[in-house]
């Protein structure tokens, strides 16, 4: 059949079934962190939001969200 699924988790790996990564399971591991606070600047800046909101780094997430008034993102930090 060979199908490729695309799998994204918003969660640290530690919460996982570890039964989706076993090897063979996943082909590649890719992790977003927070961009460092000049870029969160640029990219927010770049997206029309201004940066006067910017003070911290900032997760892609975040940044493109800024817009949403009522959306709260809480994420597992390390």
């Amino acid at each position: 059949m060979h199908q490729q699924i695309i799998a994204t988790f918003n969660c640290d790996l530690t919460k996982i079934d570890p039964a989706l990564l076993r090897q063979g399971r996943l082909i590649a591991n890719y992790e977003f962190n927070k961009l460092d606070l000049e870029s969160s600047k640029i990219l927010s800046d770049k997206l029309g939001f201004g940066t006067d909101n910017i003070k911290e780094p900032m997760t892609l997430a975040q940044i493109y969200n800024q817009s949403e008034k009522n959306t709260q993102i809480t994420l597992d930090e390390k």
